[in-house]
């Protein structure tokens, strides 16, 4: 049996601008990625959330990757990507 792999999700500057000017505006001051997912955490305009928190904003963080975090809006997965 194959597993079930969802999409990518989609980096959010590449999202529509309907999506993009509804989306909160959310600023990751620390993201911090570990193999291990216990340690993994963002810090997101001043508050720290781990995997499957729900941000004050709305989002819920999906997963936190080697690239940014993943989050969910009103059902849509987006990558907020972290500047290189």
């Amino acid at each position: 049996v194959a597993a079930v792999r969802t999409p990518a999700p989609m980096p959010l500057k590449d999202m529509p601008p309907s999506f993009r000017s509804e989306f909160p505006v959310l600023s990751v001051q620390v993201h911090v990625y570990d193999a291990n997912p216990l340690r993994r955490f963002v810090l997101i305009n001043g508050k720290k959330y781990r995997e499957t928190d729900t941000l004050v904003e709305g989002p819920k963080v999906v997963e936190i990757v080697p690239e940014g975090v993943v989050l969910e809006h009103r059902g849509t997965r987006v990558l907020q990507e972290m500047p290189r």
